[in-house]
């Protein structure tokens, strides 16, 4: 559940943890008091008092509670900023109180739809509520999110969007940006380029975006970068063209992953494979290898779907191995190579892929 933040007795409790922590970490700059990672929020008489005083937003109590601990710190910690999540049911700007100087407010875009930019309408209610921070505060993080959470290893393309929503979160006093990806593990989707994108544009945001990921793509990938950038492509139109809400946690069955597209994506990155190959270019084949990863992913777990497109459409070359087993082994090979331990936040693994597909 949650706390009941408007109990006095709470908060003389939370500044005297939060003291006792500053006192043995002597260097820290941040604190956080924040919420628990739920909707179970208080809602005693005291708590819904409050609620309705501050325009029917949860963040009253809590913001009050920060302000509270921020005040008592403030002279012997100057340093020292108290950071608390608006997330989920506490992210509406409050009506009364404002954040002291030294709290920093972090919006949090859990329900977002990272297929698209901050200034698309399915986008609406968490660009309005970065608006209405910026106009009580000059100091907001963001917590965003750039992987799905339940298929780490999966396109899911929301590398198009990153660079143009960074430059909005600068604009409107976004002080600094944490972006959470597949942290336990690599194999993440396109997680190096993304990772590149976000350091040059957290850098500095007046950079262009597409000349950041053409500079990636031919560094990495070589005389494979036009094949990558077709998968880019291939995989963000898919979204825009099933009007595919691309949430955290998106299922491999989801639209956007038909089987047209997996075919289509197999065949550009056995054509990227090819090419590396050719150049007897050992790095980049195993970059190469990586960011195939993906598409394996859903081609194994849709291979049904696949087979049936495929048998269909006899003129379209198959670009994985004759049988599901071959094309796990293939998948398994690199999984090792490219040290992958997740392929999901919930801990899925090769094991669970290999019962999904009923391998033994």
């Amino acid at each position: 559940g949650q706390l009941c933040w408007s109990n006095e007795s709470l908060v003389e409790y939370v500044v005297n943890q939060v003291i006792t922590m500053l006192k043995n970490q002597p260097d820290a700059s941040v604190v956080s008091v924040s919420q628990n990672d739920n909707f179970d929020y208080c809602n005693s008489t005291a708590e819904q008092a409050i609620y309705k005083e501050e325009g029917g937003v949860g963040i009253g109590p809590i913001l009050r509670a920060v302000n509270k601990v921020a005040l008592a710190i403030k002279d012997k910690y100057p340093n020292v900023k108290v950071d608390t999540l608006a997330y989920q049911w506490t992210r509406g700007t409050p009506l009364i109180t404002k954040p002291l100087d030294n709290v920093v407010i972090r919006l949090c875009s859990i329900e977002c739809d990272f297929g698209s930019k901050l200034s698309d309408p399915s986008n609406a209610k968490f660009q309005k509520d970065i608006v209405d921070w910026s106009k009580i505060s000059d100091r907001t993080w963001i917590w965003n999110y750039v992987t799905d959470f339940a298929n780490y290893v999966m396109p899911w393309p929301d590398w198009y969007n990153i660079d143009p929503n960074t430059k909005f979160y600068y604009k409107h006093s976004g002080k600094g940006v944490f972006q959470e990806s597949s942290y336990q593990s690599y194999g993440g989707d396109m997680a190096p380029l993304k990772g590149y994108l976000m350091a040059k544009t957290l850098f500095n945001p007046d950079l262009d975006g597409q000349a950041i990921i053409d500079e990636f793509l031919l560094g990495y990938y070589g005389p494979a970068a036009e094949q990558f950038q077709q998968y880019l492509n291939l995989w963000s139109n898919q979204v825009k063209d099933t009007n595919m809400y691309l949430g955290e946690s998106v299922p491999y069955t989801s639209k956007y992953l038909s089987p047209r597209a997996i075919v289509e994506s197999g065949n550009l990155l056995k054509e990227a494979e090819s090419l590396v190959r050719g150049a007897k270019d050992d790095v980049r084949l195993l970059h190469v290898q990586e960011g195939s990863l993906s598409t394996l992913y859903v081609a194994l777990l849709r291979w049904k779907n696949i087979q049936m497109y495929a048998n269909e459409n006899p003129n379209i070359p198959w670009p994985f191995e004759k049988t599901l087993e071959l094309t796990f082994d293939k998948f398994y090979t690199i999984y090792n190579a490219t040290d992958v331990t997740h392929l999901s936040e919930s801990g899925n693994d090769i094991e669970w892929l290999k019962k999904e597909l009923n391998l033994g």
